[in-house]
């Protein structure tokens, strides 16, 4: 019983001093496995820091200083960077296109594939529904996948790489709902994978534990 209960401390612990990052007052912090923090941005205008896979490497949205003050809502850019603050650039501007496919604006939502070589990240697309674009880091190609209102990825197992996204749809009749769906890299359905983000992290621990 002893035995058990050191081993249960010593995993807490592990977990407890994992790497992470963390936005404050608009600035990135990296959080060592020590827990020391460091801070990597002073821009004040930095959020939604996501560290990648490898931990070597932080995405966050920079948002673009507003050239009129009526403007509504505020551009941004994805950024990285490397756990020192260093080499700190520009992945991904705004772009505008006739084809709302193609447009980027209005980023949100990044997520790293299971294998930290794509970037996923929605931006904002039709009246009902944002567009889930993805981003290769290797070659910096950007293209859309489908359109989506949220994004999970799952890390391991028969899916591993797979997503999950909230999609806005109709009934047959009349109403509408938004339903979590199993979809492949490339933006194919494949099944229902819950009815809200509950249920979809829940299939998604389930795909994962379940692995062989």
């Amino acid at each position: 019983m002893r035995r058990f209960i050191v081993m249960l401390l010593v995993l807490f612990a592990g977990a407890a001093n994992a790497a992470s990052v963390r936005e404050q007052d608009g600035n990135v912090f990296f959080v060592g496995d020590d827990g020391a923090s460091r801070q990597l941005t002073s821009q004040h205008t930095d959020t939604s820091p996501l560290l990648s896979p490898n931990g070597r490497k932080v995405v966050f949205l920079r948002a673009i200083p507003k050239m009129d003050v009526n403007d509504d809502p505020q551009e941004n850019e994805i950024w990285l960077s490397d756990i020192s603050g260093n080499d700190a650039h520009r992945l991904l501007g705004t772009h505008p296109d006739e084809d709302i496919k193609k447009t980027l604006t209005q980023f949100n939502t990044p997520v790293f594939s299971a294998d930290g070589q794509l970037l996923y990240f929605l931006s904002a697309a039709w009246a009902t529904s944002n567009a889930l674009h993805v981003l290769d880091l290797a070659t910096g190609k950007e293209h859309f996948v489908t359109d989506a209102n949220d994004v999970l990825v799952i890390g391991k197992g028969r899916y591993a790489n797979h997503l999950v996204v909230m999609k806005h749809k109709y009934f047959k009749r009349e109403g509408s709902y938004d339903y979590y769906w199993l979809i492949t890299p490339e933006g194919k359905e494949i099944r229902k994978a819950g009815e809200d983000k509950e249920q979809a992290e829940r299939f998604i621990r389930k795909q994962e534990i379940n692995h062989k």
